[in-house]
């Protein structure tokens, strides 16, 4: 009999114990964190909205919501004055805005630290057929958007088209403005070409892009690596080609990229940034099915940031062993 009490009793303990367990995990509050992205329609908005079905149906701790923005830049701006937790760029912008080079010329040193590099960002020049323009060298005489505000991709701009011959203040007349205008006012003809850099295939670009009123310019590979070589203009990007098919193209497309990252800054709880990455890590098929651009992408590979690590993400990539 009192061996019978003793379990009743043992049960009865080991339930409450249970139903406590279960009562603080209810009351304990889930981490929320946003990541800025950049226009609806591009591949930075596409991955962060698959990042957040599988983080929010996944995680037991984390809630993410994804926001568009108007990019890298102010992303950046956003993330450094704790206004948005995580954030999309590419990587040579986070390295021009941590270390303040020149590459940022006047926007000063961001208080940021690396959480993931992910895809290849391509750079893209979509020109009207009309134009007859093959390679950059053709651009002269046009209407050519080189890029926004951002500094990285004027800069890329400017290094690419003077490396084939073509002067940007003198040989073409030059605009500035976002992705999105710039692939409005080319659709409108406006202008005669307008650039992007992100990762391929861009709807931006794949709506102008169902005819043949639109194709992409295309470099000429040993000047792209003369000048992303080593000591080159443009160094800190790499030469690659957009492949055949992108964007109804029939054959590749010269051009450069660089990987996006995502960053957060200094004052991010570690554990919100350890199980961001152990989410991402883990789900990494289901978010890869976001956007294509994604699929030649190793996630063994997604803790080489140009810039330190923040330590919630350097502590997961050293557990799971994907860094030293």
């Amino acid at each position: 009999m009192k061996k019978a009490l003793g379990m009743v009793s043992l049960i009865l303990v080991m339930t409450m114990l249970l139903v406590a367990h279960r009562n603080a995990e209810a009351a304990s509050p889930r981490a929320s964190a946003t990541l800025g992205t950049a226009s609806s329609a591009g591949a930075f908005y596409a991955i962060g909205a698959g990042m957040v079905g599988a983080i929010n149906e996944n995680s037991e701790f984390l809630t993410l919501i994804v926001q568009a923005t108007h990019g890298g830049a102010e992303n950046m701006e956003l993330v450094h004055s704790r206004e948005m937790e995580l954030a999309f760029s590419t990587t040579y912008h986070g390295f021009s805005s941590f270390y303040d080079t020149d590459l940022n010329a006047d926007q000063g040193k961001k208080d940021i630290l690396g959480v993931m590099a992910l895809h290849a960002s391509s750079y893209q020049m979509l020109v009207r057929s009309t134009a007859n323009v093959t390679t950059f060298a053709d651009l002269k005489g046009l209407r050519v958007c080189l890029g926004s505000t951002v500094p990285e991709i004027v800069i890329i701009s400017k290094a690419i088209v003077t490396a084939h011959g073509v002067d940007p203040e003198n040989d073409i007349t030059p605009f500035y403005m976002s992705q999105d205008d710039g692939a409005q006012r080319l659709a409108d003809g406006d202008i005669d070409a307008s650039v992007i850099m992100t990762g391929v295939p861009a709807a931006l670009f794949s709506n102008l892009t169902i005819d043949d009123r639109f194709h992409l310019v295309d470099g000429d590979p040993a000047v792209l690596a003369e000048i992303t070589s080593s000591g080159g203009e443009i160094d800190f990007v790499s030469a690659g080609v957009i492949r055949a098919g992108t964007y109804n193209n029939d054959r590749d497309i010269n051009t450069v990229f660089a990987r996006a990252l995502i960053f957060t800054h200094p004052d991010m709880e570690e554990d919100v940034i350890y199980e961001f990455c152990k989410q991402v890590y883990e789900n990494f098929d289901a978010i890869t099915m976001s956007h294509s651009v994604l699929e030649p992408v190793d996630r063994n590979t997604i803790g080489e940031t140009l810039i330190p690590l923040h330590p919630g993400a350097e502590r997961y990539y050293r557990e799971i062993g994907i860094i030293n």
